[in-house]
């Protein structure tokens, strides 16, 4: 067996709908393909798409992590859109912070300190 690349982040969501038009206002994702309970949700330069899936969200586990430019800024945006977000912290590596989808699905952002 050969992974080619990681195809798509799925989180569980209550409602696809409302979920999907969070995703889409607030992290201006573009809906690429919808299905029956689910919809595919990517950036638009591309990269590694979101699937929603309507069902009961599961708290902790796996979550995506979204690589930026500059964390400041994007915390700034989020807050600003009313996005849950944590604190910018700091760390040998990395500036980053998590955030949270309304139904509690937990994703962070990420800066590379070089």
């Amino acid at each position: 067996m050969v992974l080619k690349r990681l195809d798509t982040v799925c989180l569980m969501v209550k409602d696809i709908e409302r979920a999907g038009c969070w995703y889409e206002k607030s992290l201006d994702l573009k809906e690429v393909f919808r299905g029956n309970g689910y919809r595919v949700l990517a950036p638009e330069a591309g990269g590694v798409p979101i699937t929603l899936e309507e069902g009961v969200p599961e708290s902790g586990g796996s979550y995506p992590i979204f690589f930026v430019e500059d964390a400041e800024q994007v915390h700034d945006a989020l807050k600003q859109r009313g996005v849950k977000t944590s604190a910018v912290q700091t760390d040998k590596d990395n500036r980053f912070f998590d955030f949270w989808d309304p139904d509690g699905n937990r994703m962070q952002v990420c800066y590379y300190i070089e």
